[in-house]
């Protein structure tokens, strides 16, 4: 998976579980909680099992990335010190940032939001920030998530990146840049991106309101989801999702090295 590249452009005049909300994740009681789950075997949920990969669904056949380019393969190039870009919050896990007003409006399935929540774990909500670690498959209820990849993020490490992003009149950039996964794990990290306008950026494509983009990508797990290693373990999640239990799209989820792609 390390070196991989897709960018995903949805157009969503559109596109959330069962699940944690917000909680306090510094608390000694719940990273003690988080910590007993290392080693606890996964059980996969049966109802999320996809049928095997077409090749036109595969990764590198979806790759657009030449290897030279490799891994600043984003959509919106990034410099962490360049103008416009700000940490998103502090090193955390399971963390969130504040509610953040967007100058636009943006419609996902019909519904409008002008606020988001950038969650740590490479995701975005709207109405509350998510804690929840182990991602679940998408349709679920009740909150409405944009993902382009939720996994177990972890940035306390000093050796792991931050999550910035910027924003313009039109469009919000995120990005989770190199960052590491539970817990305390920097021997693999992942660099990826989001964005979201209202339809009218050119950069995106008139009428485009998501893109996912990627760099380096080499580890999909975190220990307390059933991961080893950084892989297996309950799969990452990277699609759109309503909230209301039946509206969704997934397009992949990903628990193993190498290629394979669990999407639809």
């Amino acid at each position: 998976m390390k070196g991989k590249f897709i960018a995903l452009f949805l157009a969503l005049a559109l596109v959330s579980s069962s699940f944690v909300f917000a909680q306090d994740v510094s608390s000694p009681d719940y990273q003690a909680k988080k910590e007993a789950l290392i080693g606890v075997p996964y059980t996969p949920d049966l109802n999320t099992d996809k049928a095997p990969v077409r090749n036109e669904n595969s990764i590198p056949f979806l790759t657009n990335c030449p290897e030279s380019d490799r891994p600043t393969c984003l959509k919106e190039p990034f410099d962490a010190t360049a103008p416009g870009w700000v940490v998103s919050m502090p090193r955390n896990d399971d963390g969130s940032s504040v509610s953040i007003p967007l100058p636009f409006t943006f419609n996902l399935y019909g519904t409008n939001f002008n606020s988001i929540f950038i969650n740590n774990n490479g995701n975005i909500t709207f109405t509350a920030p998510l804690a929840t670690f182990t991602p679940f498959g998408f349709p679920s209820t009740p909150l409405a998530i944009v993902a382009p990849f939720f996994a177990d993020v972890d940035t306390r490490p000093l050796a792991s990146g931050l999550v910035y992003h910027k924003i313009e009149s039109n469009r919000m950039t995120i990005v989770w840049d190199s960052v590491g996964y539970f817990g305390n794990q920097v021997d693999k990290r992942n660099t990826f991106q989001l964005i979201i306008s209202d339809g009218t950026d050119p950069l995106l494509g008139i009428g485009n309101n998501v893109c996912f983009s990627y760099g380096d990508m080499a580890w999909t797990t975190g220990s307390a989801s059933g991961g080893i290693g950084g892989f297996f373990g309950s799969p990452a999640t990277v699609g759109v999702n309503k909230g209301d239990g039946a509206t969704f799209a997934t397009l992949g989820r990903f628990n193993r090295p190498g290629s394979y792609y669990g999407g639809p």
